[in-house]
């Protein structure tokens, strides 16, 4: 998926019909604004495809000509925010026809599979549409377009958000900006911090104490950043490698500098990002702090989304030996997320398997995410991995994860992530649980704890 391209709106037809259906409306104020900013407006699209397919879809694009690999060509679009900042609801008819305008123009070119240079393609599109107040620059304005049109873009399907008018949606979209610029440098920003989401054991709930080390951010006035926000910021800037090797040095330097009051931790989940694993750099740097923290990378399980994992076979296989012969485990993340495959997933030697939380926070409720749930788990037993279920939000989510033999359980129903202190001073995972329904699941803590690190069963 490429990042949005931007086009202007002359000399596109596409653009002009969408503008002129816009227009015709002259009492709607989106319309009007879109009227002023006819001159240099722009269009972000969401593009499927990657590497060449790219590249020849912006070509595409910057034509008036759609385009999309693999698939059959359609325009999906429909209009979401419907009210601005003071609540007055905005009318997003002229937006609506808009978007049957644009469908119209695809549709009077469509054929079958287009192609270019013998390759077939297919076009989605996200819009971006702001409902500008009088007096506001082009450029904020356009800026506030591209915005709502990332929004679009993440919602997926083709989408439009509509922004309507008011000062707290430019003063987001400053806030956005700002965070852009921290992260433009090339040492992450100040601000950065960890807390830790006990993983309890379901065979061991009070002998061991493992956990997931996650990202946080505080602003200058010390309020806390959104996580995603702040990730998406250096995923924008291609600064997420920094972040990601940030995160793993801090981390391994906590692990050995209180190594002696962590000798109930089995291992310690690291999430890392897709573009750092395709990133040699990042993989050489990590290599090294490996080495530089030998004694403690055999606590690390470094987690790998399922879809990254699967989208370059070979790539993903070379990076799981080499993280374990250097000591280290590999969970496979979100797994049953989109793109499983079996006979792939024969072929990567990986420690753990983390399910996707979707399929977890309703398994109660629904048969269908029980059953995969519970395959998953009898996956990874028969491939002697172990299974670990994410999103645990209650005591019968969790009952019913313990009856189809989960090795490890994360989320509310065992505790909240904790400030690193806080993971210090218990001796356990089931120190955290407050809900009595669970600790009368798990039953009583009737051994006593054990110290000795060799005693406790692995992650393997």
């Amino acid at each position: 998926m490429t990042e949005p391209s931007e086009t202007t709106a002359s000399g596109d037809e596409p653009m002009r019909e969408i503008l002129e259906t816009l227009l015709a409306d002259d009492e709607d104020i989106t319309a009007r604004a879109v009227a002023r900013l006819h001159p240099t407006i722009k269009v972000a699209s969401s593009i499927s495809g990657q590497g060449e397919d790219e590249r020849q879809g912006n070509r595409s694009l910057r034509s008036g000509r759609p385009y999309s690999p693999g698939c059959q060509g359609k325009v999906a679009m429909g209009a979401t925010e419907r009210k601005n900042s003071s609540g007055r609801p905005v009318r997003a008819d002229p937006a609506r026809r808009g978007c049957h305008g644009l469908a119209s123009c695809h549709r009077c070119n469509r054929q079958p599979s287009y192609e270019i240079d013998h390759r077939a393609f297919n076009v989605r599109a996200s819009l971006g549409l702001v409902e500008a107040p009088v007096g506001v620059r082009p450029q904020e304005a356009i800026s506030a377009a591209d915005s709502a049109c990332r929004q679009a873009k993440l919602d997926g399907n083709g989408r439009i958000v509509v922004y309507g008018n008011g000062p707290p949606m430019f003063e987001e979209r400053a806030r956005q900006m700002g965070l852009l610029k921290q992260f433009s440098g090339d040492r992450p920003p100040s601000g950065l911090y960890l807390e830790m989401q006990p993983i309890m054991s379901m065979t061991t709930p009070y002998d061991a104490l493992d956990f997931e080390v996650l990202l946080r951010m505080r602003g200058a006035d010390g309020v806390a950043i959104p996580p995603a926000k702040a990730i998406m910021a250096a995923e924008t800037n291609g600064t997420i490698s920094a972040l990601d090797k940030w995160v793993m040095e801090t981390t391994l330097t906590w692990i050995s500098k209180n190594r002696s009051r962590l000798s109930r931790t089995r291992f310690v989940s690291v999430n890392v990002s897709a573009a750092s694993l395709n990133d040699e750099r990042f993989v050489k740097e990590v290599g090294v702090l490996f080495r530089r923290f030998r004694q403690v990378v055999p606590l690390l399980c470094i987690e790998i989304t399922e879809g990254v994992a699967l989208h370059d076979l070979a790539n993903t296989r070379r990076l799981i030996s080499s993280v374990q012969r250097l000591g280290a485990k590999v969970a496979l993340d979100e797994f049953g997320a989109g793109y499983t495959s079996f006979p792939y997933l024969r072929d990567l030697p990986a420690d753990a398997l983390k399910i996707d939380g979707e399929f977890v926070k309703n398994i109660s409720g629904s048969h269908a995410n029980a059953a995969i749930a519970e395959a998953i788990i009898g996956l990874a037993r028969n491939l002697g991995m172990q299974s670990i279920a994410e999103w645990v939000e209650d005591a019968p989510t969790l009952e019913i994860l313990q009856t189809m033999g989960v090795d490890h359980v994360q989320g509310f129903a065992v505790a909240r992530p904790q400030a690193p202190e806080v993971i210090l001073a218990a001796t356990s995972a089931a120190d955290f649980i407050t809900d009595p329904l669970i600790l009368v699941m798990i039953g009583p803590r009737t051994a006593a704890i054990l110290t000795d690190d060799d005693s406790l069963p692995s992650l393997h």
